[in-house]
């Protein structure tokens, strides 16, 4: 494909070998100037294609609505969306004028993600209390349950005496009180976006990982559990643009 740069270069150049000079007009940006073998013409400058933004879908809705009102034509429309944006095309011909939603999601959503990897870090006690507590706001009564686990370790020393061979060997033992109340499940609610009116609350269930040796705790999102999330909320996405543009063909995926 061949660079915009070179192209626009390519059109200049053969403008000036035409002598063809072009003119803008103080105070009407609508307008150009095209003067050519002493002659002088006018020409309308054709509006910018549409690449609007909105903050909300109701917005997007509201403006794909707006446009049906606007125009007697019966122009194809479609709408897109993923988990990161809702993209409406004006004019399916084309697919060139579109107005845009993107999704913010929350930091909390963002620290859940980063947990499902396979290489995610585990954490010490105090962290993991001040994970669960002011990252996902856990029920104070369970945060309390992982802040009073008393981790006791002792080591002890064997020895194994045989004829010809002599062995000696070290283990660890591990006690911690109050294990037995910790659950080895964990439901986070917290909203997925942070984005105008979509700040609706899902539930997914994660693992509770302790190393009683080390101290160490680890929380992963059982497999499927944000994904299974993320599409209910496309779910409710695709209801909704449905409902609110009935005339546009609503689509899971990019345009």
């Amino acid at each position: 494909m061949i660079p915009v740069e070179t192209l626009r270069l390519a059109q200049e150049t053969a403008v000036k070998a035409a002598g063809v000079e072009v003119r803008e007009i103080p105070g009407d940006p609508e307008t150009l100037i095209v003067a050519q073998d002493g002659r002088y013409d006018t020409r309308k400058v054709p509006p910018a294609r549409i690449a609007h933004e909105v903050f909300s879908l109701e917005d997007l809705i509201n403006y794909g609505r707006r446009c049906d009102e606007a125009t007697e034509d019966v122009t194809p429309r479609s709408v897109w969306h993923t988990s990161e944006q809702v993209v409406l095309i004006l004019d399916d011909a084309d697919r060139r004028d579109r107005v845009t939603f993107r999704f913010a999601t929350t930091k909390a959503f963002d620290r859940l993600k980063a947990l499902e990897a396979a290489d995610s870090g585990w954490c010490n006690q105090q962290n993991f209390v001040r994970m669960l507590k002011i990252e996902f706001g856990v029920n104070a009564a369970i945060v309390a349950t992982f802040r009073t686990l008393d981790f006791k370790r002792g080591d002890a020393s064997h020895a194994d005496l045989q004829h010809g061979r002599e062995t000696l060997g070290k283990s660890v033992e591990s006690a911690v009180q109050g294990l037995a109340d910790i659950p080895e499940e964990l439901v986070i609610s917290l909203p997925i976006y942070r984005s105008v009116e979509e700040q609706a609350v899902y539930h997914v269930r994660c693992a509770v990982e302790i190393n009683s040796i080390q101290g160490l705790f680890k929380l992963t999102p059982l497999p499927l559990e944000l994904d299974a999330a993320l599409q209910s909320h496309q779910d409710d996405i695709h209801s909704r643009l449905v409902a609110g543009l009935p005339d546009a063909g609503v689509f899971f995926g990019a345009p």
